[in-house]
């Protein structure tokens, strides 16, 4: 069995008028996944509605549950937010948050978000209030259980700053330059986010049909996507046997360390544009073979 390993090279970016900002992580922050498990083949308009109800804030906005860690508290959530809701309440939470807009409008503080625009809102950084105009479909994600605690009780942060990105101004770049591929890469991504301690990343994937072949890869972290534009085929070797699926506009995966997925029937007929978000520096490993690699667990991230 040949395989081989690349690292996907970045750059730092710098927030909308001030430096990068990183949260310290704990020496047993999890970037295995396990607390999750996988999850996989979702379209988001099978899963129910319910509150949003995290802290207390003005009713209203409905949120699906994509996927939750069960020892961290971890979540990745689709919210709606009603048209003309508002709260007024200014505080910070207790998690790093991510922020990226499907459709409509968000205001946080003086900054109005709109389609397919992201903010990465460091832990314990102060902020709000939040509005909108004519509604929003958001996706969040928390690196650990939200709690919310009010600009009242004092303590939060002032020398880090909100992350802004528009994905209509960055640009797109070469991602996977495949070894020994003798046709070009399908792959072109935008980076939103990029901590150049721990190598932690929120991307946007374009990638590109009729590629005649892809191999099987796997992660030593996790990886979670959002399919936004498209179709993509993907498949995944569990431990039940091989899946294969195709997800559309609002699937869903969370991926553990370790998994391979991809293989000869992965890809996109047409083109598939997804929203990506791994915790720690991306290694990939290819395995060169038609078939399901053997399960392997990785050496931890260095």
């Amino acid at each position: 069995m040949s395989r081989w390993v690349l690292w996907i090279f970045g750059i730092a970016f710098m927030s909308n008028g001030g430096a990068i900002s990183s949260s310290l992580r704990s020496a047993d922050f999890d970037t295995r996944g396990e607390g999750r498990g996988f999850v996989g083949f979702l379209q988001q308009e099978a899963l129910p509605w319910r509150p949003f109800d995290l802290w207390s804030m003005p009713s209203g906005p409905q949120a699906k549950i994509l996927s939750q860690d069960t020892r961290s508290g971890a979540l990745s959530l689709l919210v709606y937010y009603p048209p003309r809701w508002e709260d007024q309440e200014r505080g910070y939470h207790q998690a790093n948050e991510e922020i990226f807009i499907l459709e409509g409008d968000l205001t946080i503080g003086e900054r109005t978000l709109t389609r397919r625009n992201y903010v990465y809102i460091p832990s314990g950084v102060l902020h709000g209030h939040q509005k909108t105009k004519d509604g929003c479909l958001a996706l969040h994600f928390y690196d650990r259980k939200p709690g919310f605690v009010p600009e009242s009780r004092g303590g939060a942060k002032t020398d880090v700053l909100l992350e802004y990105r528009n994905f209509y101004e960055e640009p797109w770049s070469h991602g996977l330059l495949r070894h020994r591929s003798p046709t070009p890469p399908p792959l072109l991504i935008k980076i939103l986010r990029l901590d150049p301690r721990t190598g932690a990343r929120t991307w946007i994937a374009g990638i590109l049909g009729g590629h005649p072949i892809r191999p099987w890869e796997t992660h030593p972290t996790w990886e979670e996507g959002y399919l936004l534009e498209g179709e993509s085929t993907v498949g995944e070797c569990l431990p039940e046997g091989i899946k294969i699926g195709t997800y559309r506009p609002g699937g869903y995966f969370f991926r553990p360390a370790g998994i391979a997925h991809g293989g000869p029937q992965g890809g996109a007929k047409t083109y598939a544009i997804w929203l990506f978000r791994a915790p720690a520096r991306l290694d990939v490993q290819y395995y060169d073979q038609p078939h399901c690699p053997q399960s392997e667990r990785p050496t931890r991230e260095r």
